[in-house]
């Protein structure tokens, strides 16, 4: 076997970078990214706060679910503190 394929094999089967978290790190990192651009040009720190989060802790979960379940709670949080007037 290639080297290559070889590391590669060990590091998804030890719990790294798969295709479907790294496609799932990119939709949260964007939605990240959307979000910090529209609280950057309305001045809105707490947007910008939360879409730098959501750009960057995906770097640092490999789990799908994981990723979803922090993405979704961190948005949800973020829409209650909104609806607080914060």
């Amino acid at each position: 076997m290639d080297p290559d394929v070889k590391a590669i094999a060990e590091m998804t089967q030890s719990g790294g970078f798969t295709f479907g978290s790294i496609m799932v790190s990119m939709l949260v990192s964007g939605i990240g990214f959307v979000l910090f651009k529209y609280g950057r040009k309305q001045g809105r720190s707490l947007q910008v706060t939360f879409g730098v989060i959501l750009m960057i802790f995906p770097y640092f979960i490999y789990d799908i679910k994981s990723m979803l379940l922090i993405a979704g709670g961190l948005c949800a949080v973020l829409y209650l503190l909104l609806k607080k007037g914060f």
